[in-house]
Order: C-alpha cells, then structure tokens, then sequence
C-alpha cells in the first residue's frame, strides 16, 4: 500500500511549482511559506499539523527512512508527483517536530 501526501500539503507543493517558486518552508504550528524570484512570502493557509509533515516525509522516505530520520534527525530525499512536479526534500527536526524544505526542480 503506497503511502497518501496529505491533500493540503500535494496542495501546496503543486502550487509552488506551478507559480515559480524555488523553495517551500514546512515547519510545525507555523504558517506555510515561499521564496519566489528571492523574496520570502507567507501563505494564506492554516498553521501545518505535525502529522501532516510525518505523513508527508514516510511518503517520501518509506517507513524505514521515516524511522531513521527519527534516529538521525535530518534527510535529504527527492519526490517526485503525481503531475510530474520534482522536488528535493530537506527534513530537519526542529524543537521536537519535523520541519521539511521543499526545493522546487526545474522541469
């Protein structure tokens, strides 16, 4: 059984490669965020759930890679979707939770 990307966040990641941003920043209890063209900016969307972000990364990782982020704290993963949008996956933890940046590959 494949894993599921939660709907908002296939959301979000679809949406900046779509709008030409670089880079998508997914931290816990923040709003999510973008550089476009070098300037950050803020999103209007609701703050990120950390099981969001878990389901996210053991969709990227598979479940072994999800436990040794756990373990190690960081990962360097590429995503491919659905539409054919190509990311390289930073996941870092953060205070406790998992933060992920999304860098946006050029098609």
């Amino acid at each position: 059984m494949a894993l599921q990307i939660p709907r908002k966040l296939l959301t979000l990641l679809e949406a900046a490669a779509k709008d030409g941003a670089s880079d998508l920043f997914l931290n816990v209890g923040r709003v999510p965020a973008r550089r476009i063209h070098g300037t950050l900016e803020t999103l209007a969307a609701s703050e990120v759930e950390a099981e969001a972000l878990d389901q996210l990364a053991a969709a990227a990782l598979g479940v072994r890679g999800f436990q040794d982020v756990g373990e190690t704290g960081d990962a360097d993963v590429g995503l491919s979707l659905p539409g054919g949008q190509r990311f390289r996956l930073n996941l870092s933890r953060q205070k406790g939770h998992l933060a992920i940046v999304a860098r946006v590959v050029p098609s």
